[in-house]
């Protein structure tokens, strides 16, 4: 089935089968000479995860529960150290406990957290990534990675000289700070040019049933993080213009999206099950022109950012559409010049 994904979708980074260990206790060699690597990262130092908000203090949750050795994480908040400790104490029991120690420390600061782990994750926003390994003075013998989508595992190279650095990204959003159930069989963007640390990191994706994304180089980075932010951040704010134009009906843009939730959630559905195009639908796959008309008058007149981006959604897509073979050529050539002059006209 995932091959058939990666045809729809295009992916030619996507790949899970050179990972093919998860449990802790898994062993390789790196080209440093670092033996049993797997066994060293997952139990003799353990884990910090730093900077934790809604993604970090879900990922310090799943690692947690999936019995991996986490001993520290941090966060500036006093309410959310207190949640932490509460809720990382709970993910520890509810697994058994194990022969691990039960307490995680949740510590006020970056630093601290750092200072009693082999491998650090980095969850802060993008912008501070480099202040705060900077801050944890991390030396030889200590693992970092940070979770930007964007940004290459060698930026943390200057902020940690004497670190091996890496970089895991979960293509996920995280509503919550205990959304942990959401890093379950998802996709992870990974790279590190140290073999051992990245089939650790590789481990750690797989572990939670997850399959594997090596991204190497600034291109492959800004493709993978776009069409992410495609995916999940602007459908989100696509799907609140939809919203919004309900509001010519005098009906409100949370009661219009309950409205449209199923549609949205079949929608998702589709894709997920039969790919893309064959999930496509609407007049842009049935060639009805004047409908794309009337669209195109009526986000007009929601607001001239929503009318051009209508028309060039449309436009972008109108290829994917074209490939259900539903459409002659004449149609499409109809249609692209209605989206064309559109955008020329707004």
């Amino acid at each position: 089935m995932w091959r058939d994904e990666v045809r729809y979708y295009g992916f030619r980074l996507l790949s899970q089968s050179s990972c093919d260990f998860a449990s802790n206790s898994s062993m390789t060699k790196s080209p440093r000479g670092h033996i049993e690597i797997g066994r060293e990262l997952s139990s003799e130092g353990g884990i910090a995860v730093v900077a934790a908000g809604r993604l970090g203090s879900s990922l310090a949750l799943a690692l947690a529960k999936a019995g991996r050795n986490v001993v520290a994480v941090s966060s500036r908040r006093v309410e959310h150290r207190r949640w932490l400790t509460s809720a990382l104490r709970r993910a520890i029991a509810g697994r058994g406990g194990g022969t691990r120690s039960s307490t995680v420390r949740v510590c006020n600061n970056a630093p601290e957290a750092a200072s009693h782990a082999k491998v650090v994750f980095v969850t802060s926003n993008d912008g501070a990534i480099g202040d705060v390994v900077d801050s944890c003075e991390l030396g030889a013998g200590q693992y970092v990675a940070h979770c930007s989508g964007l940004l290459a595992a060698n930026v943390l190279s200057e902020a940690a000289p004497h670190a091996t650095v890496g970089a895991i990204h979960p293509l996920q959003t995280f509503p919550t700070p205990d959304s942990d159930r959401l890093l379950h069989g998802i996709s992870f963007g990974i790279e590190s040019s140290d073999a051992a640390f990245r089939e650790w990191l590789c481990g750690v994706a797989t572990s939670f049933g997850g399959r594997v994304v090596h991204l190497t180089g600034d291109a492959d980075r800004a493709a993978y993080h776009a069409a992410a932010v495609m995916a999940c951040g602007l459908l989100a704010g696509w799907t609140g213009l939809a919203a919004d134009m309900w509001g010519a009906l005098g009906i409100s843009r949370d009661e219009a999206l309950r409205h449209m939730a199923p549609m949205i959630e079949s929608t998702v559905g589709a894709v997920s099950q039969l790919g893309i195009p064959e999930a496509m639908s609407g007049p842009f796959v049935r060639g009805d022109v004047d409908t794309v008309r009337a669209h195109l008058d009526a986000t007009g007149r929601a607001g001239a950012d929503v009318g051009r981006a209508y028309a060039a959604l449309a436009l972008a897509q109108l290829p994917l559409a074209s490939a259900k073979d539903n459409l002659d050529a004449d149609v499409v050539r109809e249609l692209t010049d209605i989206l064309t002059n559109q955008l020329q006209s707004i």
